[in-house]
């Protein structure tokens, strides 16, 4: 996994984002969910990678695209 998968995986478990996830639904999660931002969000996964911060901005977008993601992924408890 690279820097910036590890970066988006790990921010959604340090923020509470999984906290309502089984925890047999992990790995479904990391692959479903990277596959997702590799599909629709590869610009900001990019800036990540590029820079190696997640900026204020970078954090609140991907707690936007969690929040909008999780409930439809049918993975949450």
């Amino acid at each position: 996994m690279s820097a910036d998968e590890q970066v988006c995986v790990i921010y959604a478990g340090v923020n509470g984002h999984l906290d309502k996830m089984p925890t047999s639904n992990i790995t479904k999660f990391e692959v479903d969910f990277l596959n997702f931002m590799r599909n629709t969000h590869l610009d900001l996964m990019g800036e990540i990678k590029k820079t190696g911060v997640l900026t204020k901005e970078q954090h609140a977008k991907l707690g936007d695209i969690l929040k909008e993601w999780l409930p439809q992924s049918g993975l949450l408890a």
